[in-house]
């Protein structure tokens, strides 16, 4: 039996998956350390430099980010898509005539949408991408390039070319699409409802960059619960337990464009006992951390 477990705190969301009431893999984020990578924003271009052709970009935080020209859609013609960190980035792209100059493409004051494809890190500011993806469950929409693929993990041939002839068939037009791993073996139908649903997200995204005045958010990144959901409650999860009632309403909702098949299997835990010390996680979690003290201070022989 597989099954995840969903402790809510105020200062930090734990993720623990069981096999067999054995602890398999726990996920910890805190609230002061929230990744903002995914995002995308309109923001406002603060200062172009020249010298190392990158821009400096205001999305509303205290630090500005910071946008390479080979960043920005459209400079870098037409090839090949790979991802790196989950931002699509050119491999071998064939340009045509000069490289792009970021002083003819951006000026200072003026709007652009970005996504964050890093964090803060130190004194460096988030790192932008003019690439935007967005990820679902069996595929990734690029809404700023028309590259058609299928994930390198998806090695058969003939179920390689069956998902490039539906991606064909249920592409919206001017946007790539890519088939995720998770997308190998589903139907047409399955694959056309991730797009849909996407598609309605980028819609959301534009109205809001035409309508808003920058620096403001388009769009924010599932949290860590919902990319679980998306990324791995699939069918061969027995059970998804979660004992904040706020969160399980979001799964649900979640679910209905997802997998609407699922929310059978979501449970609301409301018993007084912490969720943790109930299923023996927390028990499991304080014997591995006393093993690798242990194993930090055993002499050596």
């Amino acid at each position: 039996m597989k099954e995840f477990v969903i402790n809510v705190g105020p200062l930090e969301t734990r993720i623990a998956l069981l096999e067999d009431n054995r602890l398999a893999e726990l996920t910890l984020e805190r609230e002061e350390a929230r990744s903002i990578v995914g995002n995308i924003y309109k923001g406002r271009v603060d200062a172009i430099v020249p010298g190392i052709q990158a821009a400096f970009v205001d999305i509303g935080f205290e630090k500005n980010g910071f946008l390479y020209v080979s960043d920005i859609a459209g400079t870098e013609g037409t090839g090949d898509f790979v991802f790196e960190e989950g931002t699509a980035k050119p491999r071998n792209p064939k340009r045509r005539g000069k490289p792009a100059s970021i002083e003819n493409i951006l000026k200072k004051n003026q709007s652009v949408m970005v996504q964050v494809s890093k964090d803060m890190l130190g004194t460096k500011g988030f790192r932008l991408t003019n690439f935007c993806t967005l990820p679902g469950r069996y595929v990734v929409l690029m809404p700023t390039v028309a590259q058609l693929g299928v994930s390198r993990k998806i090695d058969d041939d003939r179920e390689r070319d069956r998902l490039k002839k539906i991606l064909q068939n249920v592409r919206p037009p001017g946007v790539g699409l890519i088939t995720r791993t998770a997308g190998e073996g589903k139907t047409k139908a399955e694959i056309q409802a991730d797009v849909k649903y996407l598609g309605k997200v980028w819609d959301k995204s534009k109205a809001k960059m035409e309508s808003e005045k920058a620096p403001c958010l388009l769009h924010e990144d599932l949290s860590p619960i919902l990319r679980v959901v998306r990324d791995s409650f699939t069918d061969d999860i027995d059970r998804l337990t979660v004992d904040s009632e706020s969160e399980y309403s979001r799964i649900l909702n979640f679910l209905d464009s997802f997998a609407p098949h699922l929310r059978k299997r979501c449970k609301f835990y409301q018993a007084k006992r912490p969720i943790f010390d109930k299923y023996g996680i927390e028990e499991e979690i304080e014997k591995a951390l006393r093993r690798n003290t242990s194993a930090l201070t055993r002499p050596k022989r």
